[in-house]
């Protein structure tokens, strides 16, 4: 090495010098034994690169294979000294007026195992600044350039540090940005497409929004040509990643033109794709509950702000299915066993209604995949976090119409089950949030309304069948009393609940006459006047039955409505 480093400080070529150092290195089998070796090699060759300002030689002699053995067995720190020394090297090169891409590929190919393998995990800084060098050599569009770009901006990684270091690094790049803008049509994705979806990766996975690189790069960001369109005050919104969703869904509900909301939708729909394998490592791990719940959070705000951007009907593998497979429903949450762990079910409680929504929304199109994802979402998770202090499902009900009628459906269908006499085992934690929904909403005449629309006549076949001493039924009462008493009853929740009643005799007087009577008497308890109402409609039900029955007087049907006339004619006299 000292001989080498004569050489190069006269200029002159010392290959023959080095090339039985580099293949004693290459031969090299016990990398652990002969550290001090390499470092030696190392700290030569960064003296050697920094003493000349020209090297009159083949730069791939001054690499070879033991590279990728090396990095693979090392310290940290050695490696970090070994990159060092590679950025040097390959600064040094660019500065020579000579064809690089035989350099750069063979760099890259001893490198990449090593980049592939750290972006994944806590790898160092270094690893940017060589790749990046490494970028800054290329002439035309290459493999190496196109294999770092997508290994950067289009992988699965979890280090979220590099990529935001690499993105931030890139678009300082002028010359690069511009050799990168000028890629053949269908060879790739355009620059701008992956800017942007690193931006958003870099943003939904990092908690800090106030990261000085992610605040260069949302700078930049804001003026690409579509973002600008849709909102150019991004830098100083307090969460430019949530604002962006929010504008974006205003202006496309604000669009009246079909082209642009389609143009809109597509262009979204490319920046979003692949936002399941995003989050996947991140959620599988939990080793980072602040970015976990942030991953919840912001996915809700997309599913719920702008559905239709991550699913199109009858389209295999969307964007809302991976998500929802990944972060909802994988294989494990169908089994018996499954429970998720005590953070996970606090971030579901709190970001759940945001998922009922979106898929509240697109279920108007009468979807069959939609319904079944809805079902089980209530069926797996509404157990744990109904009663959870974070629990946001009431917003479900309490703030739009398509939502309530989605969820209180799904809760009745999974739960509250009819005419069975054993309930099923979560009935109980179901009746409960619907007795809090119509607490909690005693003035809400459209909640109230939605309530009974939905749930009323599963409620009452739980008061019906229930075996007395069972928890549910006096919970299903409890919902009834609740709404009875409701500040917003009135004639016309009053009218619904008269047609539930003649819906429930249709459905059980001809053969299980005594399961509607005990209801009408539970009634009378507390709204006689329903009751009162409802005897004439119900004297019409009895007529029918015995019609179809051929007689004119059927002794069992007249006892039960001679008991409750009497009961009522008691109320009363007693008031």
């Amino acid at each position: 090495l000292s001989v080498c480093l004569l050489a190069a400080e006269r200029g002159q070529d010392f290959t023959a010098f080095l090339s039985p150092v580099t293949s004693a290195l290459d031969n090299t089998t016990n990398i652990q034994e002969a550290v001090a070796l390499f470092r030696t090699y190392l700290d030569g060759l960064k003296d050697i690169i920094e003493c000349s300002p020209c090297l009159r030689m083949d730069y791939n002699i001054l690499i070879g294979n033991w590279i990728p053995k090396y990095l693979t067995e090392c310290s940290q720190n050695d490696a970090n000294r070994l990159l060092d020394t590679l950025q040097v090297l390959t600064s040094r090169v660019q500065k020579q007026p000579l064809e690089h891409t035989k350099f750069q590929s063979s760099v890259w190919q001893y490198l990449s195992p090593y980049v592939k393998l750290k972006i994944s995990e806590e790898g160092p800084l270094q690893l940017v600044d060589v790749s990046l060098s490494l970028c800054q050599l290329s002439y035309t569009h290459s493999d190496t350039l196109k294999d770092i770009i997508q290994l950067f901006l289009n992988n699965n990684s979890t280090n979220i540090g590099l990529v935001r270091r690499f993105l931030w690094l890139l678009i300082q790049q002028n010359d690069l940005m511009a050799l990168l803008e000028n890629v053949p049509s269908g060879s790739a994705e355009p620059l701008t497409v992956l800017i942007v979806k690193g931006w958003i990766r870099c943003s939904l996975l990092s908690v800090d929004s106030k990261n000085s690189e992610l605040s260069r790069i949302t700078n930049y960001v804001a003026y690409l040509p579509f973002i600008a369109d849709i909102c150019m005050d991004l830098p100083s919104s307090n969460d430019p990643l949530v604002h962006f969703i929010v504008t974006t869904s205003n202006k496309f509900k604000a669009a009246k033109d079909i082209m642009e909301r389609g143009s809109l939708r597509q262009r979204m729909s490319r920046y979003l794709t692949g936002m399941d394998k995003w989050v996947e490592p991140f959620i599988k791990q939990g080793k980072s509950p602040e970015i976990v719940a942030r991953i919840y959070h912001i996915v809700g705000l997309i599913v719920s702000l702008m559905p239709s951007f991550v699913y199109v009907k009858s389209r295999p593998n969307t964007v809302l299915k991976g998500l929802l497979d990944v972060m909802f429903l994988p294989l494990s949450a169908y089994k018996p066993d499954f429970e998720p762990s005590s953070h996970i079910k606090a971030v579901i409680a709190a970001n759940i209604h945001l998922y009922i929504k979106g898929l509240a929304d697109l279920g108007m199109m009468h979807d069959a995949y939609i319904d079944r994802c809805t079902e089980d979402l209530v069926r797996i998770y509404l157990p744990w976090v109904s009663g959870s202090s974070r629990c946001s499902l009431h917003e479900c009900v309490e703030r739009e119409d398509r939502s309530a009628r989605l969820l209180l459906t799904a809760i009745c269908s999974a739960f509250i089950k009819r005419k069975v006499s054993s309930p099923h085992p979560h009935c109980s934690q179901a009746l409960r949030f619907l007795c809090l929904i119509a607490k909690r909403n005693s003035k809400e005449h459209r909640v109230m309304s939605q309530l009974v629309d939905t749930c009323f006549e599963h409620v009452c076949d739980v008061i019906m069948f229930c075996d007395d001493f069972h928890p549910c039924k006096n919970i299903a009462k409890e919902v009834l009393v609740s709404i009875f008493e409701s500040s917003s009853f009135g004639d016309e929740i009053s009218e619904k609940i008269i047609e539930k009643f003649g819906n429930l005799c249709r459905d059980y007087l001809p053969f299980l006459p005594g399961k509607p009577f005990s209801l009408f008497h539970t009634v009378l308890q507390h709204r006689p006047e329903l009751v009162s109402r409802f005897l004439p409609l119900l004297q019409d039900h009895i007529r029918v039955v015995e019609k179809k029955r051929g007689i004119s007087y059927d002794q069992s049907l007249r006892m039960y409505l001679e008991k409750l006339e009497s009961a009522l004619k008691y109320l009363r006299n007693g008031a």
